[in-house]
């Protein structure tokens, strides 16, 4: 039983680590899909073996046929590839700054709500 306890807060920490990464990984791709970045799925096994050979969830710079273009490639949630130009990479950074300042915001206020609570 001594075994069991810490076998299972294992478990539950990973399960947690992986519901975060998934959301991350959610918003990440819902503020590229905002910046305007094409959606590539990987429709064939090597496609897929290229996907994954990219490092995940990170965005590597590439020049195609003289033009440079960002990709970010999702080999677990939706096995893509996300691809965009210089300017909406630009435009993908403006929006996760414009978020995590929102959520910088959104928790200051709820620590100042806490604040004013009538402590005892």
């Amino acid at each position: 039983m001594k075994k069991l306890v810490p076998l299972i807060a294992l478990i539950v920490a990973l399960t947690g680590c992986a519901a975060i990464r998934a959301n991350e990984t959610h918003w990440t791709e819902q503020l590229l899909s905002a910046a305007g970045f094409r959606v590539e799925p990987a429709a064939t096994a090597e496609e897929l073996a290229h996907l994954r050979s990219l490092e995940p969830r990170a965005f590597v710079r590439e020049v195609q046929n003289g033009e440079v273009r960002y990709v970010y490639s999702d080999p677990d949630v939706c096995r893509c590839l996300y691809a965009g130009t210089e300017g909406q990479y630009e435009d993908f950074q403006r929006l996760r700054a414009e978020k995590e300042l929102a959520e910088q915001q959104a928790s200051a206020v709820r620590w100042t709500l806490w604040d004013r609570w009538p402590w005892p």
